[in-house]
């Protein structure tokens, strides 16, 4: 199987070099495209500099966003199967021939994506990928209003979490993230071409996702295929998130029972605000210890999320007497409060923490 990897930049030229180096001598990957859209020609001309040779460079006059930028590049060639890869991750070695062996293997697998990690030692996990299908958003919504609802969705998540992160084998999901998954050109034709251009960046891949499986196609994570995403998150990515769910609710969430469905969310109480977790802190630079309970000291889950709901959440497994976040990773949600909660394996919760920065940025 041929394969396409494409690659899209804005502004961030540095780590994009770094993500086509670790496939430029990949004989899994035939060919790299590379999309610039950070409209600065400076930036076009490090990237010619600095770019493996034989990756190909489109720059683009304006930004096209990450959905047109990769429709772009898929159109420029025929390759079978197509890899989308962030400029701030990378396939650690044999992983594309793993994913390629996966998807060849059978085929009504229209995507495979490997384990990701979000450190470079490989022991916080990112969370599985989720899409909001009909009935995951109708929980969802009815769990902003029922705690009982929101407990379940919760502990229905973090199994789901726990699963995946143990798998040793294939294992077939409902979703996978476009940063980092390898994609069979037939199977997204059928589903009606790559990115539903209405996408500027974000949720174009769960609209995908959905497309794919009406068009009855799998959707597979491949664990023995390793990847690194550091993933960052800052509140300026917050407006770019709610544009794309925008787009994505008027897509699948736009139709007459939809909107009386929210209409009468609105008329339903809105339940007291949960117990607050004690506060944690956080100094700039500094990594933050927890300290475990001695019956733990066997094995216990560190997660770390962005929401109060832990979905989605980080996951780090380990053992002893002390669970720690790495200053570096902890810098990666700057200027917001983020959630730590420490556990065992079967669900018992032993702390909860809310961290926030010591001192207010922005």
């Amino acid at each position: 199987m041929k394969c396409l990897a494409i690659l899209v930049n804005y502004r961030c030229a540095g780590q994009l070099v770094d993500a086509a180096r670790s496939l430029a001598d990949d004989p899994a990957c035939d060919r790299i495209d590379v999309v610039d859209n950070s409209e600065d020609t400076a930036e076009a001309d490090w990237l010619r500099a600095h770019l493996p040779v034989g990756v190909q460079l489109s720059v683009s006059e304006r930004n096209l966003g990450f959905a047109s930028a990769c429709n772009l590049a898929f159109a420029a060639d025929d390759s079978d199967c197509v890899l989308l890869l962030n400029p701030d991750a990378r396939l650690l070695p044999g992983a594309l021939a793993r994913l390629k062996e996966t998807l060849a293997e059978n085929p009504r697998l229209g995507g495979v994506g490997p384990r990701v990690f979000w450190d470079d030692e490989c022991r916080f996990l990112l969370p599985p990928t989720t899409f909001p299908s009909p009935g995951s958003y109708l929980w969802d919504r009815l769990a902003l209003h029922f705690p009982a609802l929101g407990e379940w969705r919760a502990a229905r998540f973090r199994a789901r979490a726990l699963h995946e992160w143990r798998a040793a084998s294939p294992l077939r999901v409902n979703a996978l993230s476009g940063g980092h998954v390898l994609l069979r050109r037939v199977a997204v034709e059928a589903a009606g071409g790559l990115f539903d251009p209405a996408f500027f960046m974000y949720w174009e891949d769960s609209d995908l996702m959905c497309r794919l499986a009406s068009a009855d196609f799998a959707l597979c994570l491949e664990p023995r295929a390793r990847a690194i995403h550091h993933y960052a998150h800052s509140p300026g990515k917050d407006a770019l998130i709610g544009r794309g769910w925008a787009a994505y609710a008027a897509k699948h969430f736009s139709t007459r029972g939809w909107r009386l469905f929210e209409r009468s969310l609105r008329r339903l109480p809105v339940p007291a605000p949960a117990p607050a977790d004690p506060v944690i802190l956080r100094d700039a630079g500094q990594a933050i210890e927890i300290v475990v309970p001695e019956a733990l000291w066997t094995g216990w889950v560190l997660e770390y999320s962005p929401a109060p709901s832990f979905v989605p959440a980080i996951g780090h497994f380990g053992t002893g007497p002390v669970a720690r976040l790495p200053a570096m990773l902890a810098a990666r949600f700057s200027g917001r409060d983020f959630f730590l909660r420490l556990g065992d394996d079967d669900g018992r919760f032993v702390s909860r923490y809310t961290v926030r920065d010591s001192v207010p940025t922005g």
